[in-house]
């Protein structure tokens, strides 16, 4: 009878059992161990999971009030062993890779509504796994990897895994061998993470190309998707009116399908390409959609349109009517633990506190929103942070410190294609016009000359390594 190192004998299934938990990355829950062991009794697998924890060959814990197991790395290591010694290699990794694709096909939809957070958590909680299983279906040609990367696109998205989500779509997609719907999906959700990396202009090419895919396959939910998607991306070069007509016809699409959270997000987005030319439009479209994410009780809906009508009201001059709703989306975007969400709240209670003459808490916020923005790879959002500390510095008597960072901004939103917004653009060019002031011609050159050469982190560090050590601006209640 075979024993493994240090551990009692146990039965044949329990053997198996052991072997195949190999397969798992990070831990597992038991709905999963039920997917690869669907040959054995849920008895025999419940009595197998207890008896290996007994002897310490996995490990438990409490999750939620779910029990959740794993195995040390060279445990499992030997479990791998013994599955290929058995010949079961091949047929158990493909369970665990469907049991994962099937999960992440019933998270997806749960992304969208009141019970968000439980399921990213989910997700998060199996990343490794959903990983694993990634490269099994990429490793065998199996279109799924297609399907099931596609699928991950919004929790990507919303935890800040945009770099990884981009190099898993885009090895999917090359590979082929997937339905056109699904290929579709799969370009339209690449496009969305290459734009809120600041890859504009491969952004709107991935999502021009879901879009006609789509058209041609007449999913209108895939056309509403690309749509929105090719809205957002040339609305950096300020192509507003272009922009709008997209969301427009999003918004027909959408209402045609009764997609209450497609057209409340959408409803957002037309909301911002009227922020400057018609304030009240931009408000009472933002409000729609605010009413709508309310009606699903989606919270990052709730944050998104919060933050958005505290972008419109800051961009007029209402800086004390701005900040409390700005406020408000970045403790739900921290509730909900998006990245995305948490620094450009961050960035914008920036712009305020600036505004209102706040100049230290101005920086510390721009600060904590980069130390988020490097981990996401935003180069639009950093080069906006980079421009308000740039005016920090300025006014706290850096003015050298301050060409370097408005240098590195220009860098960055150049390599881009970003466009800065008419408004911002005009603060930011009285700004540099006066720190060129205060420096002259000569030094002003030499340090716009060095911020060049400068990235992001170098650049802002000279003004975190002469920050206090404060709580966060959020620890602070504001």
């Amino acid at each position: 009878m075979l024993r493994l190192p240090g551990a009692t004998p146990y039965s044949r299934r329990w053997r198996a059992l052991f072997r195949r938990l190999g397969v798992f990355r990070g831990g597992w829950s038991l709905p999963e161990v039920e997917a690869i062991c669907a040959d054995l009794r849920l008895i025999d697998t419940l009595d197998g999971l207890s008896s290996l924890v007994e002897q310490s060959l996995l490990v438990v814990r409490d999750e939620g009030g779910e029990p959740r197991f794993g195995m040390l790395e060279t445990i499992r290591e030997y479990a791998l062993e013994q599955l290929a010694a058995h010949g079961e290699t091949e047929v158990t990794r493909r369970e665990h890779a469907t049991s994962y694709l099937r999960l992440a096909q019933a998270a997806e939809p749960k992304l969208f509504g009141a019970d968000q957070l439980i399921w990213l958590k989910r997700l998060e909680a199996e990343h490794d796994n959903l990983r694993a299983a990634l490269r099994w279906f990429l490793d065998s040609v199996d279109a799924a990897a297609l399907h099931l990367s596609g699928t991950l696109v919004r929790f990507w998205f919303m935890r800040g895994y945009w770099s990884e989500g981009r190099r898993w779509l885009t090895a999917a997609i090359e590979a082929g061998h997937a339905p056109e719907t699904v290929r579709a999906k799969a370009l339209t959700g690449a496009g969305l993470l290459a734009y809120y990396e600041g890859d504009t202009d491969r952004a709107i090419a991935l999502c021009d190309e879901g879009l006609q895919l789509s058209r041609q396959l007449g999913d209108q939910a895939g056309i509403a998707a690309a749509l929105n998607g090719l809205a957002l991306a040339i609305q950096v070069g300020a192509n507003y009116a272009a922009a709008r007509a997209m969301y427009q016809e999003s918004m027909d699409i959408l209402r045609a399908l009764q997609d209450t959270w497609g057209l409340a997000h959408t409803l957002n987005y037309l909301g911002l390409t009227h922020s400057r030319d018609d304030p009240p439009a931009a408000r009472a479209f933002i409000a729609e959609g605010l009413a709508l994410f309310r009606k699903v009780g989606d919270r990052w809906g709730i944050a998104l349109s919060l933050n958005n009508l505290g972008t419109v009201t800051s961009m007029h001059g209402e800086f004390a009517e701005a900040r409390p709703l700005v406020e408000e989306a970045l403790v739900v975007f921290r509730t909900v633990e998006d990245k995305q969400g948490m620094s450009r709240t961050l960035w914008l209670l920036g712009y305020i506190a600036r505004n209102e003459g706040d100049y230290a808490l101005a920086r510390r916020l721009y600060l904590e929103a980069l130390a988020i923005l490097y981990t996401l790879g935003d180069r639009v959002l950093i080069s906006q942070c980079l421009d308000g500390l740039a005016a920090v510095a300025t006014v706290q008597g850096q003015p050298a410190a301050a060409a370097r960072l408005f240098a590195a901004a220009t860098v960055l939103r150049d390599a881009s294609g970003v466009r800065t917004p008419a408004h911002f653009l005009v603060q930011r060019e009285q700004q540099l016009a006066h720190t060129r002031a205060l420096l002259g011609d000569d030094q002003f050159l030499a340090a716009w000359t060095e911020g060049q050469t400068m990235t992001p982190e170098q650049a802002a560090a000279q003004l975190s390594s002469e920050l206090p050590e404060l709580p966060s601006a959020v620890q602070r209640g504001r």
